[in-house]
């Protein structure tokens, strides 16, 4: 396991692209679920200790707080911070984030007329966020001791994992050209914006007129 997981932090692209070829739609569902739990798991464990840290007699608000009081102030917003519900949702929101990425995937390689198949992809997509889980895990323990070193760890493991599947999803296509697969991949991110903003709006009843009153709100204000 440890092999594995050193092997595609070496050899990022590499190594996503032979697992790509070996794992099916079985492993690549139990690994993005696996990945979910644990982000999630990282997200909650961050909003405590921040919940914590925020509540405390170094803190301006609280210097005048007795220990209990501020236990007792802890446990409230721990409380209104919902950490249980919302640990199984975020498992919900990141195994739905995975499968909808690597449908984007999937999408942009018919139109290529290229044969991959939807297990592919979802791997591809997997491996990434093991990339991005291992380096949340590192960015967690470092801003223990230093936040700001904290916050550069976390753009450098985006940058990484983003730029590892760009790599990844171009060597996997063999060959097909890099014009035509910039203009695919442009088209349909487009139009997945597009729906994206057209079901939030259904969904919170937002209307067209509403965005461009937002829109000339921010254009006031630049």
């Amino acid at each position: 396991m440890f092999q594995n997981i050193l092997e595609i932090v070496k050899i990022p692209v590499t190594t996503m692209i032979e697992k790509s070829k070996q794992e099916d739609i079985k492993k690549g569902a139990i690994k993005a679920l696996i990945m979910s739990v644990i982000l999630a798991l990282l997200n909650v464990l961050t909003q405590f200790v921040s919940i914590i840290k925020s509540v405390s007699k170094k803190s301006y608000y609280y210097d005048d707080y007795t220990s209990s009081q501020i236990w007792e102030k802890r446990m409230d917003k721990l409380k209104d911070a919902e950490l249980f519900s919302g640990f199984f949702k975020q498992i919900v929101i990141y195994i739905i984030i995975i499968a909808v990425i690597a449908g984007i995937l999937l999408i942009i390689t018919k139109l290529l007329k290229n044969q991959k198949k939807y297990e592919e992809m979802l791997s591809l997509v997997n491996n990434t966020f093991l990339l991005y889980t291992i380096g949340t895990i590192l960015r967690v323990i470092i801003s223990l001791i230093y936040q700001p070193l904290g916050m550069l760890v976390m753009f450098a493991i985006v940058v990484y994992t983003i730029l590892t599947l760009i790599n990844a999803f171009r060597d996997i296509l063999e060959d097909v050209e890099s014009d035509s697969l910039v203009l695919v991949s442009t088209g349909v991110m487009v139009a997945v914006l597009v729906i994206a903003v057209i079901l939030l709006m259904v969904v919170y009843d937002v209307s067209f007129k509403d965005i461009g009153t937002a829109m000339e709100l921010l254009d006031y204000f630049k």
